[in-house]
């Protein structure tokens, strides 16, 4: 059935993003391009949004019963941030832009010379990105990434992007202006106005639609599976292609591992060993817990503090007794509707149904055992 697709289902939703400049050409309208548009309309069809900046639903660290949204900087196409700022010359860069460049020539486009200057606008607008990123060894301090405003206050940081407009499309139509949001860089939210006010709509729009295509071509035929294997390579350094049932059952684990760790728990554990092991956790802690009220050298108020904690330490013996519970399990899945003929959309439609699971938590407690 993929082979048989093609590229079929990835031309439907490239139409739906609006189209791909470097495929359309001079017949690509810039003044329908809408960058904050393109960015519902990733989300809305089930593609990673987050390739400007970052928003989603985290539980908030300093209110830990609660959820809040989170902007961040942005996901890279490449692994890492410092690929991109080597520039053209390096290996994984030059690896990328190679993907790019088959990629549009699988969609239908001939000319090379076009394909290398439009390849090298897409690489220089993603190198902006990673230079305004932060690198991951400065983002150890959770204390200096906590940095709380409201979306009113937000908007002063980037005035031009209307950031109520975009949370409320992909989170929620009830937000509000005094909202809390955590901004983890903020910084860089003004550095990406400059960029998205001084480039032009056209390399936005390629960029953002490539992200699209990028994150499809492993749900594409084995000619578009090939464009991609060189970069797989280059990056894992591997010289022995992967073994498609190794994808398949990664891709199984990543949209159903619930009820298939509850067909593993059923089958593998015994029962009766997890129950002699919560009992002697239980134990434990009741023997501490013990040996703190009578301790003489802790002062009352510090045995106070550990007695908290210690009676609010919650034992996670082998596995979450949910898992037992067909019932528990069916409710994950009860509003998640695939058609079995089409499997890039199938991917589709689970990308959308889980991020759109988490991004509804915004109100919901946050359950330390989640």
């Amino acid at each position: 059935a993929i082979d048989k697709d093609s590229s079929q289902p990835l031309k439907k939703y490239i139409k739906e993003l609006g189209g791909w400049p470097i495929v359309d050409g001079h017949k690509w309208n810039e003044s329908r391009f809408d960058w904050k548009q393109t960015m519902i309309k990733l989300m809305k069809l089930g593609f990673n949004h987050n390739i400007l900046f970052t928003l989603y639903v985290s539980p908030d660290i300093k209110t830990s019963e609660k959820h809040i949204i989170t902007i961040d900087q942005p996901s890279l196409g490449t692994p890492n941030r410092k690929y991109l700022l080597r520039g053209l010359n390096d290996t994984v860069v030059r690896a990328y832009k190679k993907v790019i460049i088959e990629s549009a020539q699988s969609l239908g486009v001939k000319n090379r010379t076009y394909l290398e200057n439009e390849a090298n606008k897409i690489i220089a607008f993603e190198a902006k990105l990673a230079e305004y990123s932060i690198p991951s060894e400065k983002r150890r301090n959770f204390t200096e990434l906590y940095n709380k405003y409201t979306i009113e206050e937000m908007q002063t940081l980037a005035p031009s992007i209307d950031f109520l407009d975009i949370i409320r499309a992909i989170v929620s139509e009830d937000i509000q202006k005094d909202e809390f949001v955590i901004i983890k860089v903020p910084k860089f939210l003004t550095n990406l106005e400059s960029l998205l006010l001084e480039e032009d709509e056209r390399t936005i729009a390629n960029y953002m639609v490539w992200r699209a295509v990028f994150s499809s071509i492993a749900q594409l035929d084995r000619k578009w599976r090939n464009i991609i294997e060189n970069y797989d390579r280059v990056l894992s350094g591997r010289t022995i292609e992967k073994a498609r049932w190794d994808t398949c059952i990664k891709k199984l684990f990543n949209y159903f591992g619930t009820p298939l760790s509850a067909l593993y728990v059923r089958h593998t554990f015994d029962e009766k060993s997890r129950e002699i092991a919560s009992q002697m956790v239980t134990y434990i802690k009741n023997r501490f817990i013990s040996i703190l009220e009578t301790i003489n050298w802790m002062d009352e108020k510090t045995r106070k503090r550990a007695l908290d904690k210690a009676k609010a330490i919650r034992p996670q013996i082998g596995y979450s007794t949910e898992l037992l519970d067909d019932n528990k399990i069916g409710e994950i899945y009860e509003n998640l509707t695939l058609e079995t003929n089409t499997y890039y959309e199938s991917i589709q439609k689970m990308r959308l149904f889980f991020n759109e699971m988490d991004l509804k938590k915004l109100r919901e407690a946050y359950l330390k055992d989640e």
